[in-house]
């Protein structure tokens, strides 16, 4: 997959409708476990464009070839070790009345694929800051407590193929090249490419329309991917998820929406992505406006990712979702 942030919205967001002030632990982790590489803050500084890449220009690629062969790249990394930021402001009206809140988000984020395993940490500021740590391997989430230092655990349904569960969560973070190229099909035109400092500096800024066109098609490709692993596992709660995503889209609209990737001109290592966007939602009769920044800084990759003894010795058995959610309902 070439790494993007559009995803990362969806996961934000989708707790505020739940007015969640920190975020639940296991029904919620698989939202941060498939969406997590789709991440994250502010662009940074702009660099000085190199003054010979107008003579080289007609020997170089097009903006639609140099990411293909970053996706490439990127599907042969068997580990990833990245981190993320984010930034949003939240302007709400409510009965005529006009409230401001900022949020920010920092996280560092190691995954593997064989075997499929995860580890992050970081803090979500809102009114408070709230730590977060989680670990995913052997088909078991570990998250540690935000108030303390005790952990809890959460074994995945054990009712279903392991093998097929792995499958549904790579899918979920790796994508076909030619399907992230079908994505960007109809944008290609409005891909700009510079080159500075031996990075291919690849920008998507798209207007209302195109925007909303853009954000449809990633969100029903991610929802698809995660209604499915929720169907084939039995982890509940698909078509509650369906209805609420559903609702979200139907009250979301997005102004404008800026992606840059930074590309090794060399290796097509994906080494940064930034992202902009503007949107407003309806929630309860109340419109909400975000300005949100967000980015993605690749550290390299990872071979390995080990759970702490201590952590697996002492983390209190929380059951299987399917039992959770269960509780949940009642």
């Amino acid at each position: 997959m070439l790494y993007s942030n559009s995803a990362c919205l969806l996961d934000m967001n989708l707790y505020q409708q739940e007015g969640c002030t920190v975020l639940k632990p296991f029904k919620s982790v698989l939202w941060i476990l498939l969406l997590s590489i789709s991440l994250i803050t502010g662009c940074g500084q702009a660099e000085q464009a190199d003054p010979g890449f107008e003579e080289k220009k007609k020997k170089e690629l097009t903006p639609a070839q140099v990411l293909e062969k970053a996706t490439k790249a990127a599907e042969k990394q068997t580990g990833l070790h990245f981190d993320t930021t984010m930034d949003q402001t939240l302007n709400m009206e409510t009965n005529g009345m006009k409230q401001s809140m900022d949020q920010n988000m920092e996280m560092e984020i190691q995954m593997t694929r064989e075997p499929l395993a995860m580890h992050a940490k970081g803090t979500i500021n809102m009114n408070e800051s709230i730590p977060m740590e989680m670990y995913f391997a052997d088909m078991t989430y570990y998250m540690k407590n935000p108030q303390g230092d005790e952990w809890s655990k959460m074994e995945i349904p054990g009712n279903f193929d392991k093998e097929k569960f792995e499958e549904l969560l790579n899918q979920s973070s790796s994508e076909d090249p030619q399907a992230m190229l079908e994505q960007l099909k109809p944008f290609q035109n409005d891909l700009k490419m510079t080159h500075e400092k031996g990075m291919y500096i690849i920008t998507l800024e798209l207007n209302e329309e195109q925007s909303q066109k853009y954000m449809d098609v990633i969100v029903e490709d991610k929802m698809d991917q995660i209604l499915n692993m929720m169907k084939d596992t039995g982890v509940p709660g698909e078509e509650e998820m369906k209805s609420e995503m559903d609702k979200f889209l139907k009250n979301m609209k997005i102004h404008d929406l800026k992606q840059t990737f930074h590309i090794d001109e060399k290796t097509f290592e994906q080494k940064k992505v930034d992202q902009k966007l503007n949107m407003e939602m309806m929630l309860e009769g109340n419109k909400i406006k975000t300005d949100q920044k967000m980015s993605m800084e690749i550290k390299g990759g990872v071979d390995q990712i080990t759970i702490p003894d201590e952590v697996k010795a002492n983390a209190v058995d929380m059951g299987n979702m399917k039992e959770m959610d269960g509780m949940g309902q009642q």
